[in-house]
C-alpha cells in the first residue's frame, strides 16, 4: 500500500508542477509556492531536530512507573470486582491444598510451614496475604472445574495484595493467558502485554526485569492443548525465580504436567471445596430481598437436608451466581412498572444439574435487562445507559460469539475474528472517481490558454490515474485496517526516539523523489523549450521546487505515523475508553491533513487561484487518513455498518458493548471484553447456531 501512496504522491507534486510551469507566471509563481509551503514542515523538522532523548532511568522514575502502575490495576479491577460481588456479599468458597501430589511441587520446596495449614477464604483474604508472602518462591496455581470461581478469585487476591503490598513487593498484573503464542517467549510476551494494556507506562520491560510485577496469568487451560503444555515448561524457564499466579481447569492442568513432565517449580496448588448445603442456604438467604417469594423456605429446606440437582448446581459459584441474578434481582416493565419475583419453585424439579444450568443460562439475558433498567446518572455504574431488549440482544451476542471462534477475548477491532470483510467496491470507485476529478481539473484549466487539447488530454490522463490510485489505496486500506490494532494520539516528543525515527526515515523516500522527479520534470520542460538550458532549468526546479515540496509532504508523513500511540488509552481502562481513543487519532489525523493544506491554500487565495483550493485539502486528508498504521477506529466503522445492514450487529455496538458490561454479561479485561464466564459464552453460540439452522435460506 505504501507503494501506490507513493507514487500517488510523486504524481501530485508532478501534477502541480506541470500545471503551475506552463500556467501564467512559470517558474518564479512555482518557486513562491513551493518556498511557502515548505515553512510548515520545517517547522515540524526544527521541533523534531530540538527533540532530546530521555533522561536515564532513575530510583525515582523507576518508583513513579511503579505507583502508576499500581493505581492503574488498582482502578480497573476494583469496579470489576464490585459487578462481581452479588448484594455486596462474597460468596464463602474456601480454597485448601491439593490432594493431588503429582501436580505440586515437593512440600519442602514452597514453605517451611506445615502445607496443611495454607488457605484461602473468599471473604477474608488477610490470612492468606501472610501466607503468601510466607512461601518460599511465592508461587500458586489455582485449580478447579469449569464455574468454580477461579478467575474471581485470583482478582481477590490481587486486590487483596495490592492493598496489603509494601514499597518493595511486587503490584500484581493480572493478564489473560489465550493471547499467547507458545513460539514466543513468555516474559517478551508479558512486557508487551504490560505495555499495551496499561499504555501510560514508559518502562515496563525495566518494570518486569527488575522483578517490580507479579505475574497473574488466567485462564490457562484457554490455550490450545501444546500451548498448556509449553506454558508451564515457560513459567519455569522465564519466571524460574519469580513471584506468579496461574489459574487452570483441574483437568487440563493435570494433563498439562504429565506431557511437560514436570511441575510448576516451588507453586503451591490450590483447590475450592465444593459449598455444602448449608452454606448456600445461607447464602441464598442473605441475598433475598424483604420479603422473598414464598417458595424460597422449601427451596432452602431442600437444600439443607438432601442431596439434589439443585445442591449440585449450586456447589459452584456459577450455579449460585446465576439464581441470584435470574430469582434474586427485582425486575421491572420498560415502562418501568415493578414485576414480582419469579417463582423459586421450579428450581426442584430437575433431575441433573447440568439440566439446571442450562436452564439458567436459557433465562440469564432477559433476567439482567429487566433487573437493570438504564440510567444516565454517572453515580450508576452498573446500569445500562438505554433499554436493549433481550431478544436482540442474545441473538447480537451470539453472532459476535460465533465470529470469535475458540477465543474468549471480545475485541473491538476483531469483531469478524480476523478475517477481513472485503468492502463493496462500487462506493469507493465513485468517491475516487469525484477526487479525482477535483485534482485533475483545475490542473487541466492551468494549462488550457497555452493548449486546449493538452489540457484535456492531461486533464484526463491525469483524472484516470488518480482515481485509480485512490481507488485502489482505499480498496486495499479498508481491508488492511481491519488487520490493526488500536492506538491513541500522542504529542509528546521525549522518551520516544525510536519511533520518532521511524517515522522520518518513512518520509525520506518522499523527499527524495520529490528532488528527483521534480528535476526530471524540469528537465522535460527544458527539452521542449528553445529559451531554456536543460541543465540549469533541471537543477533549479529540483531545488527551488522539489527540496520544499518534498519536505512539506515528508512533514506531512511524518506528522501522520508520529501521531499513532500503540495501546488506545492513557492508562488502563475499559474497552470503551480505548475505542474513543483511537476514534480521536483518526479524526485528529484528518484535521492535521486540513492544517497540513492550509499553507498552500491560503498561498492560492492570496495570488487569486482558486481551482486548487479544494483538491489540496482532499489530498492532504487522503495522505494523513490512509497513511500509517493503526486504523481500528476507521475499520470498526467500516464493519459495524455492514453488520448492522445484515442485522448481526447495533449501530451502536460499542455502546451496546458496555451496556451488557454495565449489566454483568461481559466483563473488561484491559481493552478487551470477554463474558462473565464461558458458559454463557457457549450457550449463546449454540442458542445462536440452532436459531440460525431454523431460519430460511433467504433470511440468512
Amino acid at each position: 500500500m505504501t507503494r501506490w501512496m507513493g507514487g500517488a504522491a510523486l504524481l501530485g507534486c508532478a501534477g502541480l508542477i506541470i500545471a503551475v510551469l506552463l500556467g501564467e507566471g512559470g517558474l518564479s509563481v512555482a518557486a513562491n509556492i513551493a518556498q511557502l509551503v515548505s515553512i510548515m514542515p520545517i517547522g515540524v523538522a526544527l521541533l523534531l531536530w530540538l527533540w532530546q532523548r530521555p533522561p536515564a532511568l532513575t530510583k525515582v522514575r523507576l518508583s513513579d512507573e511503579i505507583d502508576v502502575l499500581s493505581s492503574a490495576v488498582t482502578a480497573q479491577w476494583k469496579a470489576e470486582n464490585a459487578l462481581r460481588t452479588q448484594h455486596g456479599l462474597i460468596m464463602p468458597i474456601h480454597w485448601r491444598v491439593t490432594t493431588r501430589d503429582e501436580v505440586q511441587a515437593h512440600p519442602a520446596t514452597i514453605t517451611k510451614r506445615p502445607l496443611f495449614l495454607l488457605d484461602a477464604v473468599a471473604d477474608d483474604l488477610a490470612g492468606f496475604v501472610d501466607d503468601f508472602r510466607a512461601l518460599s518462591a511465592r508461587r500458586v496455581v489455582l485449580l478447579g472445574d469449569p464455574g468454580a470461581g477461579k478467575t474471581t478469585a485470583a482478582v481477590r487476591i490481587l486486590l487483596a495484595l495490592l492493598a496489603a503490598r509494601t514499597a518493595d513487593e511486587p503490584v500484581p498484573v493480572l493478564v489473560t493467558a489465550a493471547g499467547w503464542d507458545p513460539n514466543q517467549d513468555l516474559r517478551q510476551w508479558f512486557i508487551t502485554k504490560l505495555s499495551s494494556d496499561y499504555p501510560a507506562l514508559r518502562e515496563a520491560k525495566a518494570l518486569v526485569e527488575g522483578g517490580h510485577v507479579l505475574p497473574i496469568f488466567d485462564g490457562v487451560d484457554e490455550l490450545p492443548t501444546a500451548a498448556q503444555t509449553a506454558m508451564i515448561t515457560q513459567v519455569n524457564r522465564s519466571f524460574a525465580a519469580e513471584p506468579v499466579i496461574l489459574t487452570c481447569r483441574t483437568a487440563e492442568f493435570t494433563a498439562a504436567v504429565h506431557n511437560a513432565r514436570q511441575v510448576v517449580d516451588r507453586a503451591v496448588v490450590l483447590e475450592p471445596e465444593p459449598l455444602n448445603g448449608n452454606e448456600i442456604a445461607d447464602y441464598l438467604e442473605r441475598c433475598m430481598p424483604p420479603r422473598p417469594h414464598p417458595g424460597w423456605a422449601a427451596v432452602c429446606r431442600s437444600l439443607r437436608s438432601e442431596e439434589s440437582a439443585l445442591r449440585a448446581a449450586t456447589s459452584t459459584p456459577l450455579g449460585l451466581w446465576l439464581i441470584c441474578e435470574v430469582y434474586l434481582l427485582p425486575r421491572t416493565e420498560p415502562d418501568d412498572t415493578p414485576l414480582p419475583f419469579p417463582d423459586p419453585m421450579p428450581l426442584l424439579r430437575f433431575d441433573r444439574g447440568d439440566d439446571l444450568i442450562d436452564a439458567l443460562l436459557h433465562q440469564f439475558v432477559p433476567a439482567v435487562v429487566a433487573s437493570r433498567p438504564p440510567s444516565a446518572d454517572a453515580s450508576e455504574p452498573f446500569r445500562p445507559r438505554q433499554r436493549r431488549d433481550p431478544e436482540r440482544t442474545e441473538r447480537w451476542l451470539g453472532y459476535l460469539v460465533t465470529m470469535m471462534g475458540t477465543s474468549r477475548d471480545l475485541m473491538w477491532w476483531r469483531l469478524t475474528g480476523g478475517i477481513p470483510i472485503q468492502p463493496a467496491r462500487w462506493p469507493v470507485w465513485v468517491l475516487a472517481l469525484i477526487g479525482g476529478l477535483a485534482v485533475a481539473v483545475p490542473f487541466g484549466s492551468q494549462v488550457w490558454v497555452t493548449s486546449p487539447l493538452f489540457a484535456v488530454l492531461f486533464a484526463a490522463l491525469l483524472g484516470i490515474v488518480l482515481t485509480v490510485l485512490l481507488g485502489k489505496t482505499t480498496l486495499t486500506a479498508l481491508v488492511d485496517w481491519q488487520l490493526e490494532s488500536p492506538a491513541s494520539a500522542e504529542f509528546r516528543l521525549r522518551g520516544r526516539s525510536e519511533h520518532v525515527g521511524r517515522q522520518v526515515r518513512a518520509g525520506v523516500p518522499v523527499l527524495v523523489l520529490s528532488i528527483v522527479g521534480i528535476g526530471a520534470i524540469g528537465a522535460v520542460v527544458a527539452s521542449v523549450s528553445d529559451d531554456l538550458s536543460v541543465p540549469i532549468f533541471a537543477g533549479a526546479s529540483a531545488l527551488v521546487l522539489g527540496l520544499p515540496l518534498g519536505l512539506w509532504a515528508a512533514g506531512l508523513i511524518t506528522f501522520t505515523g508520529y501521531l499513532a500511540e500503540p495501546g488506545g488509552a492513557d492508562s488502563a481502562g475499559t474497552p470503551l475508553q480505548s475505542w474513543k481513543a483511537d476514534r480521536a487519532l483518526q479524526l485528529i489525523r484528518s484535521a492535521g491533513g486540513a492544517l497540513f493544506a492550509l499553507m498552500p491554500v491560503t498561498l492560492l487565495v492570496l495570488i487569486g487561484d482558486y481551482a486548487y483550493c479544494a483538491g489540496a485539502p482532499l489530498f492532504c486528508v487522503w495522505i494523513t487518513t490512509l497513511w500509517g498504521r493503526h486504523h481500528a477506529w476507521l475499520a470498526y466503522v467500516f464493519r459495524v455498518r455492514r453488520l448492522a445492514r445484515r442485522g448481526h450487529a447495533p449501530r451502536d455496538l460499542m455502546y451496546f458493548l458496555d451496556d451488557c458490561h454495565r449489566m454483568n454479561i461481559l466483563r473488561a479485561v484491559g481493552p478487551v471484553y470477554q463474558f462473565r464466564h464461558a458458559a454463557l459464552q457457549d450457550h449463546l453460540a449454540r442458542k445462536w447456531r440452532d436459531d440460525f439452522s431454523r431460519q430460511p435460506e433467504s433470511n440468512r
